[in-house]
């Protein structure tokens, strides 16, 4: 399995905002540990026919269960796209967790970071690949407003200011236990496999 490493502070900026506005759907909570805290995680399976290859151009015609046909062009790095067939079944599982950590302030942080990894399936055996992504993202609180029920957030080391609206009544009750000052970690982690299973 090939394993490598990044640290990006234009992917981490870019991802901030995106990650900072789940705020609005989980939970905080109260950081006990280096990764403890309060979150959702959910996966999907989808399953589509391959209906048409055309292994010159590495393009696939799939149908999906609703009977909705779409192409896809398959990169080089997948292997052994000539042992897939017309009926195959292509499986694919998406895998997203995301936890949310809050932090008192002067507490140690976790540094921003970008963590990926991939395999592919052997030679000579049907096409099969995961990849994993994950990433920690860390905002300062820098207002409240409990009354509005928003969030105003930065990245530490500096950079726009975030505004997010918390919208379910659940969470806008928690704001009274956020306070400037205060940081909110985001680990997000991601997977994809995708299989062929003979028809």
């Amino acid at each position: 399995m090939a394993f490598y490493r990044a640290r990006s502070r234009h992917i981490v900026a870019a991802i901030l905002a995106a990650s900072l506005a789940d705020v609005a759907t989980p939970c905080l909570g109260q950081a006990t540990g280096p990764v403890a805290g309060v979150g959702q995680s959910g996966a999907v399976t989808v399953r589509a026919t391959v209906k048409s290859i055309d292994l010159a151009t590495r393009h696939v015609t799939l149908v999906g269960p609703e009977g909705n046909a779409f192409t896809l062009k398959i990169g080089d790095l997948a292997r052994n796209l000539g042992l897939v067939h017309v009926g195959d079944q292509v499986r694919a599982t998406y895998y997203r967790s995301v936890v949310f950590v809050l932090s008192p302030p002067n507490a140690p942080l976790p540094a921003d970071s970008v963590a990926a990894a991939a395999a592919t399936a052997p030679r000579g055996d049907l096409p099969a690949g995961a990849a994993m992504n994950r990433v920690t993202i860390t905002g300062l609180v820098v207002g409240v407003d409990a009354a509005a029920h928003t969030l105003q957030m930065i990245d530490p080391t500096g950079g726009e200011i975030h505004t997010i609206a918390v919208t379910d009544p659940q969470r806008q009750r928690q704001l009274d236990n956020i306070k400037v000052g205060d940081t909110i970690t985001t680990y997000i982690t991601e997977a994809l496999l995708v299989s062929v299973d003979r028809a």
